[in-house]
């Protein structure tokens, strides 16, 4: 669903009178349900760092004796081990990440020869410093999640994925109550969180949580399906 028809569907949800025909220039209740929802969304989002759906892959060729590698717009946090020089062919090399106070004490200062670079420092501000200057032109290629984008138009879409979008009506149907006092709303608005919020985690976070839906029955490998 669209930004707006998330804030229509949940004003149907809850049995509203409200009508929101757009999530611009909305006042009182409907202008609360355009910010729940778009709350909602942002903090689903923000839970975690690595959340699949916000994957993405930086792909920058370098420039000779410029070590700094901007970083991406939307960048959130980089996958630190993920880091190539020429990644597609035979002689690719796998960039180590070089502490960024070990690198200032040891590294910064002074004057060095051009090089295949074979680390990398991550600055403050999130760009990459290749250590050393590259010689030539490389392929440069990192995995990164993005940063949170916040709700803002019409016809904008969650990166959540559609099976699970129901999630955000869920947080946002609890900030509705949070803010009403209406308990039964609270109740089933958090149940229902917590059973989407556990098959989001398996789904879209690596590692353990893939397992977290599997069967327990040794001798099966399926996925339960939630009733």
């Amino acid at each position: 669903m669209t930004y707006l028809e998330l804030c229509q569907k949940m004003v149907r949800d809850l049995g509203l009178q409200n009508t929101v025909a757009s999530v611009a220039e909305q006042t009182g209740m409907a202008a609360k349900i355009v910010d729940w929802v778009a709350d909602a969304d942002e903090y689903i989002q923000s839970l975690w760092q690595d959340w699949r759906f916000l994957w993405s892959q930086h792909s920058v060729s370098t420039i000779a004796s410029t070590r700094e590698v901007t970083a991406p717009t939307d960048l959130g946090t980089w996958d630190k081990d993920s880091l190539y020089l020429n990644y597609t062919s035979d002689d690719y090399v796998h960039l180590d990440e070089l502490d960024y106070l070990e690198w200032r004490s040891l590294y910064r200062q002074g004057t060095q020869t051009d090089d295949e670079p074979s680390q990398f420092v991550v600055l403050p501000n999130n760009n990459i410093y290749l250590e050393p200057a590259p010689d030539g032109v490389y392929t440069l290629t990192a995995d990164y999640w993005k940063v949170p984008v916040r709700l803002t138009a019409n016809n904008s879409k969650s990166p959540i994925p559609d099976r699970f979008e129901r999630i955000i009506l869920a947080q946002a149907k609890i900030y509705y109550s949070e803010h009403d006092e209406f308990p039964t709303v609270y109740e089933l608005a958090t149940a229902e969180f917590a059973k989407i919020y556990a098959q989001l985690k398996s789904a879209e976070l690596p590692g353990g949580f893939q397992n977290l839906r599997k069967s327990s029955n040794p001798g099966h490998n399926m996925w339960v399906t939630p009733v």
